[in-house]
């Protein structure tokens, strides 16, 4: 099943446009019984050629939306660049099969239109140092190839995706296509090539195909009208997706009889698929004939004589001998009187058996205008409008079902010409002789253009203009709504000889014309001719119809003229450009912006400008005075990154819309810190106080510092490094080191991080630490009281002023009464703070006593220094027995 969309216009020139979903491979509308009347059979048909034929509506307008939003730029990225015209393409194009590193590369077009320049190259896309994958994004710009020649050659291995692009006018002069594929691989996705064709003596179709391993991927492509056919495919793969190919030929002769009428050739190895597509042609009678010769816009080289191609006319299947030579089909079938008709002919192919998907492969016969029609004769006088009208018919004498595009041209025998304005609607033909058609004798001819219903066709037309007493023989081209207004005014009498004496005067949609002082403006006739001149229409009007009207005056004569113009808005002045921006992270962009039209004027009332970064809007229509106006772009939270930034002026009644392209650079910033170290003990926590400033001197808000200690960074327990936050420009370090630090002075660097918005940013500042102070020894049972002639033990934790128990290895000595003595352990030195000493007290004498413990300076602690009373009492035993 397939979505598509119709539009349909209404008596408000307004539009209309439904949504359905078809099955697009079958003919569920069409009626076999011949008793319904041929005007519903007609709009049953008329109905399932719209459906089939527009399919490809749905997939352009919205695949293209889907497209274009995804080839917005939010950053630009390596190996990404935009160009402004083919020049800079081909620049471009060289600089990438250059480099030396990376794979891919993509180029995004600006500019709108292009037209090839001549001496113009191709993109030779078959060597490269490095890149092997190129993508080519249109942004729905129009190359028009101006008949120059190839656009591309894709090489063995070589890759290229072609996105949004329009071809217009490919041509080339030789047996080569508009892209040539040479066992590489070609992706395109709305893409559109119009009136393009090639030129060689042999078949070769816009994309032309060779190689076993070459690939052709085409979504949501279009090829209509081209010449030389769309697609010659010898090789590899041809996977074809929501896309049409439509009226495409070999010959100029769009239904030279007998000719090649193809599509595409699809060669005999080719790998074919089809899914939601349409091939069709369209095919006309043999001259005034009812026959018509049925030949397929596809030539499918795996078909030979013994298979069964079937031609199938809505829903009834032909019956005619079918010819099959070299892969090209055809039949001739007698459609008698319905020939008039619309008629959808299937083809079915069984070598597509499994590989088309909601797919057709048709042709197409369009009903037929009555030839009997005949123009009425039209007859006016100069400056006076007329309007001539008649109804349209088809063969069968029904009136037409569709409004259908027409043109009209007449011609005098002095080779002056106009296009005069003209529609089909409800089935009338209707054209307006204007105003500004010279007094004349007028042939010319009305153009129906085909549809997806009806053939094209002509009728001759005969229009007299009388010539008129006065005239406005000329008016200003181009009219814009701050362009000034120039108008000659012819005056005749009946005889047609130029009148002297007398004056105009001009009014605008009946409102009298006046100078700066208010004056009425009035022009002498002199020789027959009076003017309006340069009269300043900048402030005075919107854009619109407009009709000027020139009065003659002379004495009690009073003749007028009338002339119809359209005052189109003005353009913005095309040179305008936007700088490139440089903004510095955590800031805001000022856009300034003073507006000049295409005539070098001051912008005049009001209007609106957005502003829109990566594709998303951050400035919505702030207001425009007279052309100036200073935009603040909220940027301050944006990470440092190239941008691609669109200025929308808005249109307005005056003004067209103007679209201004540049990138936007924001900067990374760089930061100062300050500290203020807290010095501390060997012991002690690491301590200081942290300032970080911008490079504009104001303190940052958000990142981290971390710190290092002679070059080693602060870590927590489970190794992670320490991170501080920055809170209002500042953060405190304080932090314990494991085992802590000898006591000398150390470097602490300060490192500050922000990596969405500021450089890595260090500070080195001087950190002392001291040796850390134990705290006296809190020993138990004090005085201790030991009996004579034993052993004294001492045991208890020793810590630091901080409470913590001393770390490592600490020396040790004693004394009593000021006298070293001996004790265990025999290495006189504690291990993390764990006291336990016995001091030999054996042969000491029963009395009181000073214990001193003294703990050494080591490159932690500070010397200790702890007393304690002992006395030594004689035994209980002892003193009984003395008793």
């Amino acid at each position: 099943m397939v979505t598509i969309t119709a539009a349909t216009a209404a008596d408000d020139n307004t539009t209309t446009t439904t949504t359905t979903t078809v099955d697009a491979t079958h003919n569920t509308d069409i009626v076999a019984d011949e008793s319904v009347q041929t005007t519903t059979k007609s709009s049953n048909i008329n109905k399932e050629i719209k459906k089939s034929e527009n399919k490809k509506v749905e997939t352009k307008e919205v695949e293209t939306k889907k497209s274009n939003n995804d080839n917005i730029k939010t950053e630009k990225k390596d190996n990404e660049y935009t160009v402004e015209d083919y020049a800079g393409l081909i620049e471009k194009f060289e600089e990438i099969k250059q480099q030396t590193t990376g794979d891919s590369a993509t180029i995004n077009i600006d500019g709108g239109y292009w037209g090839l320049e001549d001496g113009y190259e191709l993109l030779n896309w078959t060597s490269s140092n490095s890149i092997k994958t190129l993508i080519i994004n249109g942004n729905n710009n129009r190359i028009s190839m101006d008949s120059k020649g190839i656009f591309m050659n894709v090489g063995d291995g070589f890759t290229v995706y072609l996105n949004n692009i329009r071809f217009k006018y490919g041509y080339t002069p030789k047996t080569v296509s508009v892209i040539n594929n040479s066992n590489g691989h070609i992706y395109m996705e709305n893409v559109t090539f119009s009136d393009c064709r090639t030129d060689g003596i042999e078949d070769t179709g816009l994309i032309y195909q060779t190689g076993d391993n070459a690939t052709l991927t085409l979504t949501n492509v279009s090829m209509d009208n081209s010449c030389k056919g769309s697609i010659y495919a010898l090789g590899g793969s041809v996977n074809l997706i929501n896309s049409s190919f439509i009226d495409n030929k070999e010959t100029d002769d769009t239904y030279a009889q007998g000719s090649r009428r193809y599509n595409m050739i699809i060669g005999e190895n080719v790998t074919f698929t089809l899914t939601n597509t349409i091939i069709s042609y369209e095919v006309k009678p043999y001259g005034d004939t009812t026959r018509v010769n049925l030949m397929s816009p596809v030539n499918y080289k795996k078909l030979t004589s013994n298979d069964n191609v079937t031609f199938i006319d809505n829903g009834v299947a032909l019956t005619d001998p079918v010819a099959i030579d070299d892969g090209f089909v055809n039949t001739t079938h007698e459609f008698g009187e319905s020939v008039a008709d619309p008629h959808i002919i299937e083809i079915n192919y069984p070598g597509l058996t499994g590989n088309a998907t909601n797919s057709s492969i048709r042709l197409i016969i369009k009903a037929s205008i009555d030839d009997y029609i005949q123009i009425p004769y039209t007859t006016t006088v100069e400056g006076v409008e007329v309007t001539t009208t008649v109804k349209l018919y088809d063969k069968h004498g029904n009136p037409i079902t569709e409004d259908l595009p027409v043109e009209v041209f007449i011609t005098d025998y002095n080779g002056h010409e106009y296009r005069l304005p003209s529609i089909v609607k409800d089935s009338q033909l209707s054209f307006t002789v204007t105003d500004n058609v010279d007094a004349g004798h007028y042939t010319g001819f009305v153009n129906t253009q085909a549809t997806d219903i009806y053939s094209s066709h002509s009728f001759s037309a005969v229009v007299d203009v009388t010539p008129a007493n006065v005239k406005i023989t000329e008016i200003s081209d181009d009219i814009k709504t701050a362009s000034k207004l120039n108008a000659t005014v012819r005056v005749q009498d009946d005889n047609q000889t130029l009148i002297n004496g007398g004056y105009v005067i001009f009014k605008i949609n009946g409102v009298t014309l006046k100078d700066e002082n208010n004056k009425t403006i009035q022009s002498d006739v002199v020789d027959g001719i009076a003017k309006l001149t340069e009269y300043e229409l900048k402030g005075r009007y919107n854009t619109g119809d407009y009709k000027l009207v020139a009065v003659y005056k002379n004495g009690n004569v009073s003749k007028e003229a009338k002339r119809s113009f359209t005052i189109e808005r003005t353009d913005l002045d095309y040179y305008m450009e936007l700088p490139e921006y440089t903004t510095k992270a955590l800031t805001n962009t000022t856009i300034e912006l003073n507006l000049t039209d295409e005539f070098g004027q001051q912008v005049y009332g009001k209007t609106k400008v957005s502003v829109k970064i990566g594709g998303k809007t951050v400035v919505e229509a702030a207001e425009v005075i007279d052309g100036k106006v200073n935009i603040t772009v909220n940027t301050e939270k944006m990470k440092c990154n190239d941008y691609y930034m669109e200025v929308i002026i808005a249109g307005n009644n005056r003004y067209n819309e103007r679209r201004l392209y540049t990138y936007l650079t924001i900067i990374i910033r760089d930061a100062t810190i300050e500290i203020s170290p807290i010095n501390t003990t060997t012991k002690g926590n690491i301590t200081a106080n942290i300032t970080v400033k911008d490079d504009d001197g104001k303190l940052v808000n958000g990142g981290f510092v971390i710190a290092k200690v002679n070059g080693k960074t602060l870590k927590d327990a489970d190794g992670n490094t320490l991170k501080f936050n920055v809170v209002n420009g500042k953060a405190e370090i304080n932090t314990a080191v494991a085992g802590g630090l000898k006591a000398q002075d150390y470097d602490l660097e300060v490192v500050y991080s922000n990596d969405k918005y500021f450089n890595r940013a260090s500070e080195i500042s001087k950190l002392s630490v001291v040796k850390t102070d134990i705290k006296d020894l809190d020993i138990p049972n004090v005085p201790i009281n030991t009996n004579k002639g034993e052993n004294t033990t001492i045991v208890t934790q020793v810590y630091d002023v901080y409470g913590n128990a001393i770390e490592g290895k600490t020396k040790i000595a004693v004394k009593i009464n000021n006298k070293s003595v001996q004790f265990t352990p025999k290495e006189k030195y504690i291990m993390n703070g764990n006291l336990n000493i016995t001091i030999d007290t054996s042969n000491m004498g029963a009395k009181e006593y000073t214990i001193e413990i003294i703990l050494g300076e080591n490159n932690y602690y500070n010397t200790k220094k702890s007393t304690v009373a002992l006395n030594i009492t004689e035994p209980t035993n002892v003193l009984e027995s003395r008793i």
